[in-house]
């Protein structure tokens, strides 16, 4: 017998509702009994609906009917298998649903209107580099795990009530060389009202994306495929080696700062957010942070250096920055640490003492900030390791 006309449009109706209440599709089975009906009326009526262009099913799933035993009866809890059809109302019919009804009236969020409208929870939206750069700026309110392909972001627990996220990121490139950040509409549509105002702000049409761009890659195999793969974290495996370079100079430092809150990989693809990273990158790694006394001690003690060796010509005291370049002279090194941070001073002083343009051109500043960490970090490693091969005497250095 089929059903009545009436009844028909009743489940359609109970089928868009459900949408707007969980985001994803309803089964026949859920229908059937929300209705009464018949539930292989309703497998027919769902056929015909997607027959009509009327929304998508995913047709004859397994699920499980469960009975929940009886409280005090001492029963079990039983499953009984059950074919059936998931559906999903198209994107026109919840579209239409919307403007009709008093969902439109109550003005939701752009994210969760978009779910509303039939964006698929899943789906990716994309946003320039620049919105994140709230978060960094304001460290007493969110926790950040930032990395070259993603992160996430989250408020602490005395940030304000308007300011709630709970986000997780991703970074990637296009094809004509511009660097994006995405997320899930699931997140974004979890933020509150203000924070999706400020990420629709720095919304972007969805880019022609890299496909060599392995930063990316990585962020969807965690993302769809729940692969448990490591985003590469440049700045941390930085702060690693200076931590290892510390060790081998222990119970003296080399560095004697490793932390800095305000590092960070540059929020814009501009050479001002470059020139700014590596301002706070070098308030690690820069002449304040090295110690002159323990690049005296090891070239003293495994070198036979003296004092009147750490003069310069001109009768004043070698700086810290100096002593090191001594050091890898004497280590023979080919790879210098001091090479590095002077790479990295010099975009700290353009930092300090230019007025430098906010255009971003067709370089990627990301990349180029990112090949420094890596430039630090390969010739700290050498050094350490170069330290490390060398005896240690009673006072630091055999």
């Amino acid at each position: 017998m089929a059903l009545k006309k009436i009844t028909q449009n009743k489940l359609f109706a109970e089928a868009v509702r459900s949408w707007n209440t969980t985001f994803c599709g309803i089964s026949a089975i859920d229908l059937a009994q929300r209705l009464d009906v018949s539930h292989e009326l309703v497998m027919q009526l769902i056929e015909s609906w997607v027959d009509a262009g009327k929304g998508t099913m995913n047709e004859n799933v397994e699920l499980s009917l469960v009975s929940l035993p009886t409280p005090g009866a001492g029963g079990e809890f039983t499953f009984t298998p059950v074919i059936t059809h998931v559906f999903f109302p198209g994107r026109k019919e919840l579209t239409e649903y919307f403007y009709t009804s008093e969902h439109a009236r109550s003005n939701p969020a752009e994210y969760k209107k978009r779910l509303m409208c039939g964006e698929h929870q899943l789906a990716l939206c994309f946003f320039s580099e620049e919105v994140l750069g709230r978060y960094f700026s304001h460290l007493d309110w969110y926790e950040v795990d930032d990395s070259s392909a993603g992160g996430h972001i989250w408020s602490k627990s005395g940030s304000p009530e308007e300011r709630y996220i709970d986000v997780r990121f991703g970074k990637g490139k296009a094809e004509d060389g511009k660097t994006f950040v995405t997320a899930i509409y699931k997140d974004l549509y979890a933020l509150s009202d203000a924070e999706q105002r400020h990420w629709h702000a720095h919304e972007i049409s969805r880019p022609a994306l890299d496909p060599m761009d392995e930063n990316f890659k990585l962020f969807a195999a965690r993302t769809y495929d729940g692969a448990w793969v490591e985003f590469p974290k440049p700045i941390q495996k930085l702060q690693g080696a200076i931590v290892r370079l510390n060790a081998v100079f222990s119970p003296d430092e080399l560095f004697g700062r490793v932390d800095n809150e305000h590092l960070r990989m540059p929020v814009e693809n501009t050479n001002k957010a470059l020139a700014d990273s590596c301002s706070e990158l070098y308030k690690v790694i820069g002449p304040d942070s090295l110690k002159a006394s323990s690049l005296k001690a090891l070239l003293q003690s495994a070198f036979g250096k003296h004092e009147s060796d750490f003069i310069h010509a001109s009768t004043r005291p070698l700086s810290a920055m100096q002593l090191l370049e001594l050091a890898e002279v004497e280590l023979k090194l080919s790879v210098r640490l001091s090479v590095a941070v002077k790479a990295v001073g010099k975009h700290r002083i353009d930092a300090d003492h230019k007025v430098l343009t906010t255009s971003s051109g067709d370089a990627n500043y990301g990349d180029e900030f990112i090949a420094l960490c890596n430039q630090v970090t390969q010739s700290a490693n050498s050094l350490a390791e170069a330290v490390e091969s060398i005896k240690l005497d009673s006072d630091g250095i055999k």
